[in-house]
């Protein structure tokens, strides 16, 4: 309908046409009553007609008008008059952003004004219930003030005549005349939107990160020939990295843009107001991770020139800072630089700075693959080996005074001296991670459905310093951090399997009870006044009142670019108590790869791309294999099958939450794995190898973590590694009964079982020595047991014809084990083959490698080269910047 210059509705005198928007006609107004310009929007005719649609939309738009923001185009009034619908909303001048785009990218000040203030409109709708459906350029308006959203909510209500997908259906901004119209509103759909599901904040989310992508580069995130290409584009593919695009751009803008753009709205940032605190701390230069690609290259080599002089003003500093000043105290400088890798060490991980910030202790191994503990004063530029340690992940703590070291070295916790020598033995216990209290209390994590521990640091019987809520689903408490008076505690614990979240909760080593303050994304460390922790990504730190034992206001960000050990959980920062925090850069023990090694180690073939792969499988002819692949958040994993022949990589598995550990069955035809999707406990799964059919529940139990690690040639039998309390069994599932039976129950761990070919010998690893070691029983009521390895051993595989076992050692040898049946069992003499650098963690990893049927060929998990992700980041008064904020 065209309104003609003069024509009033109520008390709204129209003045000239002012375009089209996406629900109507829109003209230049004058309110003759207030006497100033407006915006009236004719809707069209179908409103009229449809009784339920205008009342829906009344109420709405009543809804709407409640919103008071200086980004949101104010609604001022709504209307009836002679069977039109309309709109009166505040009048704006100036372009649309659609407008704006085609003259090309904004200039990077423009882009971190302008989605600031759009992340703060719809952070403030959101928290209202409202979400806006239908957010594109044409929707925002740029005007002197700022960016201004329209048209917000009216999206919601769909046309009668439109196409049938459900209540988030496409929103016609033109008459649909053609497919070209469709298309640029389909372009900045969220994939839920698309599948005609209900949509909430997160949605808009997806489309803000579209235009947002579109802003810095000048180009749509999602193109497509016609809407079934771009639908599909949307749904399934993933935009150019926007540093490749525009190479100038922030590091971590991509970042920020590709989680608003994740196809699981759960993988989404979950909030506008987070999301706009990422952007406002980007634009604010709050860290090196804002710094473009080029420019930090030269920083880097700038910072690894001056870091001798940087560590010895870093030590005259701390020097000075304990003398006694009379004059005012000047507020303390951030600093940051840079520690270089670490010469003929890999693997570098675990930075932990000493409680008066003098030290960094990081894990590592040297060229023969042995494993240490390795200790760098800030004030020397070397590093040397404190203690050499078993295990590649043993993630040692400091004592309160920074004189000592407490570690986990297999299942002994022990202690030793900066200064050198032996270790001592704390306790016997199995456990991660820990912390040490002014106290002198130990509290560390115990098996994965253990309490919090608690021990006295000269010795003694560990005791429970926790108590796992069951009765609201929790199964697992971890990474405890002490407070500053060595009786309270912060921890984690983990309610659902499935999801990337913990809660974090609050004890007393007087008490089993625990209070949940929040829920964070990561391991927690405690310092001046601060809890930091990861969420969303980024380090951030959280306000904590000591005296009154609670967090206060919301959390800022720190930093971003943190790497982490296998999951987000696990991220690599520490922070002292004289205000130093350290983190590790990049992807740190993420990437990895899968390579191919002959029998005797050599002629290396990288089998795919770096990922982070976790265990592989080949399957029974050597064509392809299944392995399990985490997203890049961390969050999730899933089942992937190469075809080897091809070079082509399928995924198997959809989700949700941890898909890992594939087995293939005897004919080839299934792939089995573990998954988390059950709330609490991992249990045994299947799909058909070629993708077709759905996933498929083998083998669950109430209480304990299930997973199949081996099947009979015939596929009638499959052995279980079953977790359950503290224990690791192992248990034998007749598959045509469906019940399992336990087999191996000692009080001691026994899992990794692997069935011989023939059936009749278990190879399985064991530490009933104190040590782990491979073993072969007979599975006769009579049959005996063998021990296989002089030295330790992890992770037996049976060659295809049962003429050899194979296993792996902690230094990363490689060994194989003749094996005859002549007269019996005759196990020969271990031969060493080889020694390479391989991926295991110690409990989570099933296998490390695999083995082809003649034996000739090894598939090792292997790590990537670390690069400068081996670096090591040191800022020194890091809070202050907080209070800037």
């Amino acid at each position: 309908m065209v309104l003609s210059v003069g024509t009033r509705l109520g008390p709204y005198e129209i003045l000239a046409p002012a375009g089209a928007g996406g629900m109507g006609e829109v003209y230049r107004a004058r309110d003759t009553r207030l006497e100033r310009t407006v915006a009236v929007k004719i809707l069209p005719r179908a409103f009229a007609d449809t009784v339920d649609l205008r009342i829906r939309f009344d109420r709405e738009a009543k809804a709407i008008s409640s919103l008071n923001h200086p980004n949101i185009c104010t609604l001022y009034d709504v209307g009836h008059q002679e069977g039109i619908d309309f709109l009166v909303m505040e009048y704006l001048e100036g372009e649309t952003l659609s407008d704006h785009l085609k003259k090309g990218a904004l200039a990077a000040s423009d882009i971190f004004t302008y989605a600031i203030q759009i992340a703060d409109a719809l952070d403030k709708a959101h928290k209202l219930g409202l979400v806006h459906r239908d957010l594109k350029p044409s929707n925002i308006m740029l005007t002197k003030s700022g960016a201004k959203l329209l048209d917000f909510g009216l999206a919601k209500v769909q046309s009668p005549t439109a196409p049938a997908m459900g209540a988030s259906g496409v929103t016609m901004t033109t008459p649909v005349t053609g497919e070209g119209t469709i298309l640029g509103t389909l372009q900045y759909m969220s994939p839920e939107q698309l599948e005609g599901k209900e949509v909430d904040g997160r949605s808009d989310i997806f489309s803000f990160g579209a235009i947002l992508y579109e802003m810095a580069t000048g180009k749509r995130a999602f193109e497509g020939k016609s809407q079934a290409t771009l639908i599909a584009s949307i749904i399934k593919e993933q935009p150019q990295p926007i540093c490749q695009i525009m190479p100038l751009s922030p590091p971590m803008l991509d970042r920020v843009v590709r989680q608003c753009l994740e196809k699981d709205a759960n993988d989404r940032w979950q909030s506008a107001g987070d999301l706009k605190q990422a952007l406002q701390w980007i634009s604010e230069g709050g860290s090196q991770v804002g710094i473009p690609a080029a420019v930090s290259v030269r920083r880097k080599r700038r910072e690894r020139i001056l870091w001798g002089v940087t560590a010895m003003l870093a030590a005259v500093s701390l020097a000075l800072g304990v003398m006694t000043i009379t004059r005012t105290t000047p507020v303390p400088k951030v600093a940051r630089w840079v520690v270089p890798a670490p010469q003929g060490l890999a693997s570098v991980t675990w930075p932990r700075i000493s409680p008066d910030g003098t030290t960094i202790a990081f894990q590592a191994a040297d060229t023969t693959g042995q494993n240490g503990i390795y200790i760098r004063p800030l004030n020397s530029l070397e590093s040397h080996l404190l203690v050499k340690v078993q295990s590649a992940n043993c993630r040692h703590f400091w004592s309160p005074d920074s004189r000592q070291l407490a570690f986990f070295d297999g299942n002994q916790l022990k202690k030793v001296s900066i200064a050198g020598g032996l270790a001592q033995i704390i306790c016997e216990a199995n456990g991660a991670d820990g912390a040490w209290g002014s106290k002198g209390i130990i509290l560390f994590d115990g098996g994965n459905a253990d309490s919090i521990r608690q021990v006295s640091a000269s010795g003694g019987t560990p005791a429970a310093a926790s108590r796992i809520d069951r009765t609201h689903g929790e199964h697992m408490s971890a990474w405890p951090c002490f407070l500053p008076d060595g009786e309270h505690f912060l921890f984690l614990a983990d309610v659902d399997s499935s999801s990337a979240e913990f809660a974090l909760k609050m004890g007393s080593v007087h008490s089993l009870d625990a209070t949940t303050l929040t829920r964070v994304n990561s391991r927690i460390e405690y310092a001046d006044g601060y809890v930091l922790y990861f969420k969303n990504e980024l380090l951030v730190a959280h306000r904590f009142d000591p005296s009154r034992l609670q967090l206060v206001g919301e959390p800022v960000p720190v930093s971003g670019n943190v790497a982490s050990i296998s999951s987000a959980a696990r991220a690599l920062f520490s922070v002292s108590e004289d205000g130093t925090l350290i983190y590790q850069k990049g992807l740190s023990g993420d990437l990895r790869s899968i390579i191919r090694l002959t029998r005797r180690g050599d002629s290396a073939t990288t089998i795919g791309p770096l990922g982070r792969y976790s265990d592989f499988s080949l399957s029974p002819d050597n064509s392809r294999i299944a392995y399990g692949l985490e997203s890049e958040q961390a969050n999730a994993m899933d089942v992937w099958v190469r075809d080897l022949r091809r070079n082509v990589s399928s995924r198997l598995t959809f989700g949700p939450a941890y898909n890992s550990w594939p087995i293939w069955k005897p004919d080839g035809t299934r792939v089995v794995f573990v998954s988390s999707r059950t709330a609490g406990h991992f249990s045994a799964w299947q799909r058909n190898a070629n993708g077709t059919g759905a996933d498929e529940k083998i083998f669950a139990h109430d209480t304990a973590e299930v997973g199949i690690t081996s099947f009979s040639r015939d596929g009638a039998t499959a052995v279980l590694q079953v977790y359950i309390g503290s224990s690791m069994d192992i248990w034998i599932l007749p598959m045509a009964a469906g019940k399992a039976e336990p087999l191996l129950t000692q009080p001691y761990d026994e899992w990794r079982g692997v069935l011989s070919p023939n059936g009749r010998f278990l190879s399985y690893q064991t530490n009933e020595t104190g040590r782990p070691e491979i073993y072969i029983r007979e599975l006769s009521p009579t049959g005996g047991k063998w021990q296989v390895s002089a030295n330790r051993g992890l992770a037996p595989q049976w060659r295809a014809d049962g003429s050899e076992l194979y296993y792996v050692t902690p230094e990363f040898d490689f060994f194989a084990v003749p094996i005859s049946y002549e007269g019996g069992l005759d196990i020969g003499t271990p031969v060493k083959l080889f020694n390479h650098r391989y991926i295991y963690w110690y409990y989570n990893t099933l296998t490390p490698y695999a083995v082809t049927n003649d034996g000739q060929h090894f598939f090792v998990h292997s790590p990537a080269e670390q690069g400068n992700t081996a670096e090591f980041i040191v800022v020194q008064n890091w809070a202050e910047e907080l209070k800037e904020r």
